[in-house]
């Protein structure tokens, strides 16, 4: 049940992203993509291991470590960069 609900707070949040702003629909599909991957590993990983169960606190706690990075990335760094235009700075002083 506990799985369940994360889940769908998760849809519900993404949704809400994607009517509020446009630019931080990368930032969802880093999220799904994420979220896809951690569900195919993690089935294959129970299905070599018969003893693990498929939604056990590890996988749930490793899922949401990686939703917060991917977050902190894209709402912290990526717009720092964005903004001060660090990367096309740095890439003209190596051309130059």
């Amino acid at each position: 049940m506990l799985e369940y609900n994360f889940f769908i707070i998760l849809v519900i949040y993404m949704e809400r992203i994607l009517n509020s702003k446009n630019e931080m629909i990368p930032m969802v599909y880093d999220i799904i993509r994420t979220i896809t991957i951690q569900i195919v590993v993690q089935s294959l990983v129970v299905t070599n291991n018969t003893g693990i169960s498929f939604f056990s606190s590890e996988f749930l706690q490793i899922s949401l470590f990686l939703i917060l990075g991917i977050m902190v990335f894209w709402m912290v760094v990526y717009k720092f960069t964005t903004k001060n235009n660090l990367i096309e700075k740095y890439i003209l002083q190596e051309e130059e």
